[in-house]
Parts: C-alpha cells; sequence; structure tokens
C-alpha cells in the first residue's frame, strides 16, 4: 500500500524537502506577482470575492472534506500532464504548454496589454512549478499529494484566521492543526529508524 509505513518510511524525508521548496517558490511567486501587479496596476485585474467557509455551519468539516476532493482531482490533472508529457514528440511540449498556460490567464482581459502581464504571470507560476516537479517532487507521489493537501487548505486557513469572529478563528486553528498533522503523519516515518516505525505501528506498542 502506498500510504503504509514502509513507503512513507522511504519517501518522507524526500516529500519533507518538497513541500519546504514549494513554500519557497510559492511565496517567491506571490511576491513577483505582487510587484507586477503594483508595478503595473492599470492593467492588473483584482477579484474581491467574498469567502464561502465561513457561511456554513462547521467550516472546518467542510474544508476538510473540500480538500480531500481537491486533492484527488489535482492528482488526476498531474497524472494527465504527465502522461501527456511522455506520450507527446518533443516539438510539441512548447505549443502545447502555452496553450495549457493560456487557460490560467482571467477570463475579464480585454486588451492586449492586460493579456500580456497576465500571461506573463501565468507563464511564470507555471515555470515554476515545472521546476519543482523537475528539481524537488520527481517521482514521490507523497510529495504532490502532501502540496496538493496544503494547498487545498491554505485558502481556507486564510479566510478564517482572517475574519474577526472569533468562533471563525478557532475553525481556523483547528485546520491549521489537522494541515500540520497530516504533514506529520507523512513526513515523521522519514525520519525514523526501521525499528522505531515498527514499534509506532504496532499496537499494543512494542516494549
Amino acid at each position: 500500500m502506498a500510504w503504509r509505513g514502509r513507503s512513507r518510511r522511504l519517501l518522507g524525508k524526500d516529500a519533507a524537502a518538497a513541500l519546504l521548496g514549494s513554500i519557497g517558490f510559492g511565496l517567491l511567486v506571490h511576491r513577483l506577482e505582487d510587484f507586477l501587479q503594483n508595478h503595473f496596476h492599470a492593467l492588473a485585474l483584482f477579484s474581491f470575492d467574498s469567502p464561502d467557509s465561513i457561511a456554513t455551519a462547521a467550516p472546518a468539516i467542510s474544508a476538510v472534506a473540500g480538500a480531500l476532493i481537491g486533492v484527488l482531482a489535482w492528482a488526476a490533472a498531474a497524472a494527465a500532464i504527465a502522461l501527456a508529457v511522455l506520450r507527446l514528440k518533443p516539438r510539441w511540449l512548447v505549443p502545447v504548454g502555452l496553450l495549457a498556460v493560456l487557460s490560467l490567464v482571467p477570463g475579464d482581459v480585454r486588451t492586449a496589454p492586460e493579456f500580456a502581464l497576465h500571461f506573463g504571470m501565468a507563464l511564470m507560476t507555471a515555470s515554476f512549478a515545472a521546476l519543482w516537479c523537475w528539481r524537488f517532487a520527481r517521482n514521490n507521489y507523497l510529495a504532490y499529494a502532501l502540496v496538493f493537501w496544503i494547498m487545498e487548505l491554505q485558502g481556507n486557513i486564510s479566510n478564517l484566521l482572517g475574519t474577526a469572529i472569533p468562533a471563525m478563528q478557532i475553525q481556523g486553528w483547528i485546520l491549521v492543526a489537522v494541515a500540520a498533522g497530516g504533514v506529520i503523519w507523512v513526513v515523521l516515518p522519514g525520519f525514523m529508524r526501521r525499528d522505531q516505525v515498527s514499534n509506532a505501528s504496532a499496537w499494543p506498542p512494542v516494549a
């Protein structure tokens, strides 16, 4: 099984490194996008959406359920991209990649300068994502699942912690604990010895 202790022991360290790399790349992309939007603010398209997570009776449960579905969707998309890269002829990789990046451009773009700005930001994001897959994640399925898990929860955590409602902030901290628990469960066996992993997975505990 992919999620057994042995698999997590073999891939856990690399998954942890890949997660840290994705966080670093994400912060870098966010800073660069902020710089471009502030520098070319007349061309930037800003969206102001109300967070849907605070409208549910149990935001934490809803967010976790949505994250599980989101992880499966991201995993399917990643598998489709990997299959396309393996099947496509080399001369088609760049045109198909540019078409895929084109789908990330907002539909509200109306002028050529707006398109250039947002296509450039989408291309930058896709380039960092490809670099992360090539240098960090590679064929480590745990790394992809871990990053998809954090990606899906991050938006809801930000929305809940960003409100002034104490009850919603508590829900946000619950999500933080769930996200951290998932990360620890995946990567911890990679930092343990074989006998420690066996003892941790045994019940009752081995003396």
